[in-house]
């Protein structure tokens, strides 16, 4: 039967046989085992959570304060009377060389 060329539902059935074993066993661990498993399993993963958000949410704040940096920084000065003041920019070394004290 296991052998016959006849497509029959039985034809692979020594092949489908899969073995089953119950087994039930119970442990009982100290309270240290139980800590160090919450350590684990438990504490750990949240820390790495709240971490991610915090990391995040700080490289928000650094992105938002570059921005306003960069925006304050390329913003045009006027007086009261409407007219371009004339600021000293950081690349500007000609102001330095020529001033009184050097």
């Amino acid at each position: 039967m296991y052998r016959s060329k006849v497509p029959i539902m039985a034809n692979n059935f020594p092949n489908k046989i899969l073995p089953v074993l119950w087994v039930q066993a119970e442990a009982y661990l100290q309270d240290f085992a139980y800590d160090t498993l919450h350590l684990a399993f438990v504490l750990v993963p949240k820390l790495v959570d709240y971490g991610k958000i915090f990391t995040l949410l700080l490289a928000l704040l650094f992105a938002a304060l570059a921005f306003i940096c960069s925006r304050r920084k390329a913003k045009v000065d006027y007086d009261l009377n409407g007219a371009r003041l004339n600021l000293i920019r950081p690349n500007d070394t000609s102001v330095i060389e020529n001033h009184p004290w050097n």
